[in-house]
């Protein structure tokens, strides 16, 4: 039978939206200190659960977007690669050191186990018809509503600033939805 593991990939989920909410608090307030919070939580989000490379990836790839795309002063570009140094090196802060970037790489990449025995990782197009309908219909829709609200997305205060930030935001939510139709355990990334 196919269930979804609830492991400690839990707090992966309130990672991502601690992270979302941190970047967005600073876009409100444009303090930078808010910023420095992110390799706070990278080090925690690192020492539970392998998916840091996701907040790790998200984290630097904000902080290139707000230095490339936003008005940033020096001190700004100076602080945001900065934190972007201090969450990298938060990664080496566990009982595994640089040895966790070794594991979690050879994991991601040379074992096809997971992908093809944990129902969690597998992609949600072979997992059986009634739980496919709901995990491919309900994305789509939810894409559909996004696209048909674009005019409404551009009434949000972050993207009323900074509409700049729309396109990113775009890919970002498409390549999330590729990785949860990869696989199913991802979904809570995709619809948060």
């Amino acid at each position: 039978s196919y269930t979804a593991g609830i492991r400690l990939q839990i707090f992966s989920w309130l990672f991502f939206l601690v992270s979302i909410t941190l970047f967005l608090l600073f876009l409100e307030k444009r303090r930078v200190r808010i910023l420095w919070l992110l390799p706070v939580l990278i080090f925690f989000w690192t020492n539970l659960h392998g998916s840091f490379i996701l907040g790790l990836t998200g984290t630097l790839s904000g902080l290139f977007l707000m230095v490339c795309l936003l008005p940033t002063s020096g001190k700004e570009r100076f602080h945001m690669l900065s934190v972007g140094i201090a969450s990298i090196l938060a990664t080496l802060f566990t009982p595994y050191g640089l040895k966790l970037w070794e594991l979690v790489l050879i994991e991601y990449t040379k074992n096809d186990f997971y992908r093809t025995h944990l129902a969690e990782w597998l992609p949600v197009y072979v997992i059986p018809p009634f739980e496919t309908a709901s995990f491919v219909i309900f994305p789509l829709a939810l894409t559909m509503l996004i696209l048909a609200s674009k005019k409404h997305l551009l009434s949000l205060w972050v993207f009323e600033q900074y509409p700049r930030l729309l396109t990113p935001f775009f890919i970002g939510y498409f390549l999330l939805a590729f990785f949860y139709v990869e696989n199913r355990r991802h979904a809570p990334f995709f619809l948060f």
